[in-house]
C-alpha cells in the first residue's frame, strides 16, 4: 500500500530522525590514525620538510586556450565550446552565469528528496538543461530553460551519463583557465 505524497512530505526520514538508538562510536575509534600522530615524537615531525606543491606546467598552446578562455567570459559574459564524442558526435556546452547557477540551487531547494542519488540526478539534469547549447545539430540555445529541461530528461539515461562527464570536463576546463588567468593578469 502507498502513502500519500502529503504523507510523505511530513514524515522524518529515520535516518535522520532524534528517534533512532543510533550510539555513536568513542572518537579514539573513529579517529585511531591520529593516536599514532601523537605517540611520535616532536623532534621528528619537524625534520621532514613540507613539499611544496608544484605548480602545473602548460605548453604555450594550453596556455593561450586558457587566456582565450578568460577573455570570452570576461567580455562576452560566457564560454562555449564543441566537444566532440565517439567518431561522429558533437555537444556544445556553455559556462553558466552566477544566476543561472543560483536558479538551479533554488530549484533544487524547492523539492523534496528522499536520497542524494535523487538529489543528485536532479541536479545534473538542471545544471545540462543551462549548459546544453547544441547536442548533433539540435540548437538547444533558443529553447526556454523548461523546454530544454523537458528535451534532456527525455535523453536516454546512458547519453546523459555521458554528457554529464563531458560537461563536468569542460567546468573543470573553465575552471582552470580562471585560475590561470587570475595568476596571469
Amino acid at each position: 500500500m502507498r502513502k500519500k505524497q502529503e504523507v510523505i512530505d511530513t514524515e522524518v526520514n529515520p535516518l535522520f530522525g532524534d528517534d533512532t538508538d543510533f550510539t555513536a562510536p568513542p572518537a579514539a575509534e573513529m579517529f585511531a590514525e591520529d593516536q599514532k600522530v601523537e605517540d611520535t615524537p616532536k623532534e621528528q615531525e619537524a625534520e621532514a620538510p613540507a613539499e611544496a606543491p608544484k605548480a602545473k606546467e602548460y605548453t604555450q598552446e594550453q596556455k593561450d586556450e586558457m587566456l582565450a578562455i578568460v577573455d570570452a567570459i570576461m567580455f562576452e559574459g560566457e564560454y562555449s565550446e564543441v566537444i566532440p564524442f565517439g567518431k561522429r558526435y558533437k555537444v556544445t556546452f556553455k559556462s553558466r552565469t552566477a544566476g543561472e547557477d543560483n536558479e538551479i540551487s533554488q530549484r533544487l531547494d524547492g523539492r523534496v528528496f528522499n536520497t542524494i542519488i535523487s538529489y543528485q540526478n536532479q541536479s545534473s539534469l538542471l545544471t545540462m538543461a543551462y549548459s546544453l547549447v547544441d547536442l548533433n545539430g539540435v540548437n538547444y540555445r533558443d529553447m526556454s530553460i523548461k523546454e530544454r529541461y523537458q528535451k534532456v530528461a527525455e535523453l536516454p539515461s546512458p547519453l546523459v551519463i555521458v554528457l554529464s562527464e563531458l560537461m563536468s570536463k569542460f567546468d573543470q576546463k573553465v575552471l582552470e583557465a580562471m585560475e590561470f588567468g587570475k595568476a596571469n593578469f
